[in-house]
């Protein structure tokens, strides 16, 4: 006997419904953001970056930064300035050995640190104690119900330098991470680093005829004499004629969201040598996007 058009319409309700569970297709429009910070309790707690890496898109596009990151006796996977596709059961996967492609993860194994919090945002996932850092060198933001890598992140260790001064002895040897850095409009480079937990203003490469005053100034641009003069700034310290490196220690108070611009004037203080806007990695790659929402 042959079925009407109303029997199958009711026999196909259940199979849709299924599928509808299995892939979820409207949670590729729905954005889930987080915008959590580093849990530090107080501010005598230190913190260190142990592990740094970009995302590369693999099933879905996926971008941002990932690190490991030590605060007090905790340690947290973190993502930054992070976005990936929203979609069912997406899991955050420390993947063993140092590929956070499908393959690594299917060949090295991982440790699971549980469900995506947010597919955009800054967010953060504590690791096991005990969490053998050697072994995990990636990231997978992975999909467990269709088992597909959205993206991945091979993590580098943050190495740890030495800053020679002019007379050629060690000042400092710590691990040392770039907060943000520009070019000299003079020569040279300017950088606001953290070495071993401390905040440090350096200049490396400096073209100066004579001797000059540093300051971190806060304004967006390189500014003009007079805009120089009405605004906010630190003073650093004096830098030498013919000094081609220099460093300054720098307060952790200072809003370095703020203060983006370094000035070197003269010691008088009566013109500017040259000027540097201090930018992170990420701001100066970032690109626009724009999102289609069905």
């Amino acid at each position: 006997m042959a079925l009407n058009k109303k029997t199958i319409a009711l026999a196909a309700i259940p199979v849709v419904a299924v599928g509808w569970f299995l892939f979820r297709p409207e949670l590729l429009f729905i954005n889930s953001t987080v915008n959590e910070t580093l849990p530090v309790s107080n501010s005598n707690e230190t913190k260190q970056t142990l592990k740094t890496g970009e995302f590369t898109s693999y099933g879905h596009e996926t971008k941002g930064k990932a690190e490991v990151v030590r605060v007090g006796e905790k340690t947290y996977l973190r993502l930054s300035e992070f976005h990936t596709s929203n979609g069912p059961d997406v899991h955050v996967y420390l993947v063993k050995g140092n590929d956070g492609s499908q393959a690594g993860v299917d060949k090295n194994g991982f440790l699971d640190l549980g469900t995506i919090k947010g597919n955009q945002g800054d967010q953060n996932y504590e690791l096991p104690s005990g969490t053998d850092l050697k072994q995990y060198g990636a990231v997978a933001i992975w999909c467990k119900r269709f088992s597909v890598n959205f993206g991945g992140s091979n993590l580098k260790e943050v190495e740890k330098t030495s800053f020679r001064s002019d007379a050629g002895f060690t000042l400092a040897s710590y691990d040392r991470i770039v907060v943000t850095d520009g070019k000299l409009s003079n020569g040279g480079k300017a950088a606001l680093v953290e070495d071993g937990g401390k905040r440090a203003t350096e200049f490396t490469g400096l073209k100066l005829d004579t001797a000059g005053t540093a300051f971190i100034v806060e304004l967006e641009n390189a500014p003009t004499y007079s805009q120089f003069l009405k605004s906010k700034k630190v003073k650093l310290g004096e830098i030498k004629s013919g000094s081609k490196n220099a460093k300054f220690p720098t307060s952790k108070d200072l809003d370095i969201w703020l203060y983006r611009t370094i000035v070197i004037t003269d010691k008088a203080g009566k013109k500017i040598l040259g000027t540097a806007e201090l930018r992170s990695a990420q701001e100066r790659n970032r690109k626009e996007e724009s999102f289609l929402f069905a």
